[in-house]
């Protein structure tokens, strides 16, 4: 017997969740797709891709049997959801970031832990086979103890009117370093240069962090950029 999966959140990144999993349904021994989204223009372009679409997603929790659900709404909403989810016994995968401050975040692995259930968030470069190769490379002593890390995330896509380029971008150079530092946590953060958009949202920035053992990692992110650019550099003390 498959598992059940619902979707909160059909905006860009809701129907990239939606696209992966009927691309995987069979594979993976998914039985049915649900999704929800306050806007009801969504139905017209989610409901011919799911096996049922809610406009409240508690009437989709209530009605139909989840075995795990994925948080894609704006960040300020996840820690009700998925509070609420976890109580209601239901696996949870968040999108980044977790929460928008520390308050919320707690609520939400506490209720995990509370509850027992499984609590993932979407930082997805943990899992990419670059990150996953390059981390083996490191491990076999190729470029000596690792050192410095530079993370590039630049866009030439325009930002919207709610987009926070740490939110959005910048999150991921932030987890992916401390990944890659064995889940150190930065000692001191420093930010140069942040630019902000017309509606007053952050995009452009660089950071700084400094971990402990002399480590350091630096993330440029940017919105609206000349050209695309993602990059990822490892430096050690033998070489990069």
């Amino acid at each position: 017997m498959g598992v059940n999966i619902g979707i909160i959140g059909c905006g860009r990144w809701g129907m990239a969740h939606i696209k992966t999993l009927n691309q995987i349904k069979e594979r993976v021994d998914i039985d049915h797709i649900y999704a929800s989204d306050i806007d009801i223009k969504s139905s017209e372009k989610v409901s011919r891709k799911v096996d049922g679409f809610f406009q409240n997603w508690r009437d989709m929790v209530d009605k139909k049997h989840l075995d795990i659900v994925a948080v894609v709404t704006p960040p300020e909403s996840h820690a009700e959801i998925s509070v609420e989810l976890l109580s209601r016994g239901i696996d949870v995968l968040v999108e980044k970031p977790i929460a928008t401050n520390l308050a919320d975040a707690t609520s939400i692995l506490n209720a995990s832990q509370t509850f027992g259930r499984v609590l993932s968030v979407g930082h997805l470069l943990r899992f990419h086979v670059a990150i996953k190769m390059a981390l083996s490379k490191i491990s076999s002593g190729l470029i000596g103890a690792l050192e410095r890390i530079e993370f590039t995330r630049i866009t030439p896509r325009e930002p919207a009117k709610s987009s926070d380029v740490f939110q959005a971008l910048a999150i991921h150079g932030i987890d992916t370093s401390c990944f890659c530092f064995g889940e150190l946590e930065p000692q001191r953060t420093h930010l140069s240069h942040v630019k902000h958009s017309k509606f007053g949202k952050p995009i452009y920035a660089d950071i700084l962090l400094e971990f402990s053992g002399q480590k350091e990692a630096e993330i440029k992110v940017a919105w609206g950029g000349k050209e695309e650019q993602r990059t990822v550099r490892f430096f050690g003390e033998k070489g990069s």
